[in-house]
């Protein structure tokens, strides 16, 4: 008898929030836009080691801008979700 293995599957998440993250990349400041208003929106910020920088809720925006001038170099992801379960992910790269 051989040995039942389990299925994976994988599916690509098609991103519903449509926003651009320049300048990229960058060095001090990183603004995030969106084509519209987002509610109620979660904005977070990953390390390559999965820690999290940033994790901060917005009630309203369109244009977000924050400082990294405080990180190391590297690549770090950053994550979008609003309150209709829009989601948004990129890579931003930080080099000094």
């Amino acid at each position: 008898p051989g040995f039942l293995q389990p299925v994976f599957r994988i599916e690509t998440i098609k991103s519903s929030i449509n926003a651009t993250i320049f300048p990229n990349p960058t060095a001090n400041q990183v603004t995030i836009e969106t084509t519209i208003i987002l509610e109620n929106v979660v904005i977070q910020i990953v390390d390559i080691t999965g820690k999290i920088l940033l994790n901060q809720k917005i009630a309203e925006f369109k244009t977000y801008t924050f400082d990294c001038s405080n990180w190391s170099n590297g690549a770090y992801v950053i994550s979008l979700a609003d309150s209709k379960n829009s989601l948004y992910s990129s890579k931003l790269i930080i080099t000094r």
